[in-house]
């Protein structure tokens, strides 16, 4: 028969690893671990989508404390209350102003455009006038060219005429085109104050 020892010896050999009390105890610290981890991560994922109150405080608040009643405590929950509607009123107060101002810029572009294109019709519009006006007076300065140019024609021909009788015609027609240059000239200057 085998002594106490030897029988520890040959039962020890034969144990297997998971029978043996630090296999458990790494196996309960590893799955602890994993659990405080769930855990941990489950609380941060819960606070990172709940918003965060807000917990100022004014200086201008006053506490007053009634030892023998509750109600103070209820006046902080109230004080409490009214601080975050005050400060939900702010973010509201802020989020019309920001609104606001993106309408008014928005307002200004679409002005500033309007007056771009005012600007770009009148320019056409003076284009277009100046364009007709240079075709409505086109036919008048033609006449006084064309006056000029029997002006001057008579006045040579009055030049290299040889007897009194051809110098005489030559005058006439001479005189006949200068008052055809003029009542062009004229009827050219009316024209021009008509277009200005």
């Amino acid at each position: 028969m085998l002594s106490r020892s030897q029988r520890r010896k040959t039962d020890g050999r034969k144990r297997r690893f998971y029978k043996q009390w630090w296999f458990w105890l790494i196996l309960v610290l590893i799955v602890g671990g994993v659990a405080f981890y769930m855990i941990g991560s489950a609380s941060s994922k819960k606070s990172s989508n709940t918003p965060t109150p807000d917990i100022s405080y004014s200086s201008s608040k006053k506490h007053t404390y009634d030892f023998g009643d509750s109600s103070s405590s209820d006046s902080d929950d109230t004080d409490d209350t009214t601080t975050s509607s005050s400060s939900t009123n702010n973010t509201a107060a802020s989020n019309s102003a920001a609104l606001a101002a993106a309408h008014s810029s928005a307002a200004a572009a679409q002005s500033s455009a309007a007056a771009a294109s005012s600007k770009a019709a009148k320019d056409s519009a003076d284009a277009k006038a100046q364009s007709d006006a240079i075709a409505y007076l086109q036919p008048f300065q033609n006449a006084v060219t064309s006056a000029q140019e029997a002006v001057t024609a008579a006045q040579n021909k009055v030049n290299s005429a040889t007897n009194d009788n051809d110098k005489q015609s030559a005058q006439s027609a001479l005189n006949q085109a200068n008052g055809q240059l003029q009542a062009a000239q004229a009827a050219l200057q009316t024209a021009q104050k008509k277009v200005a």
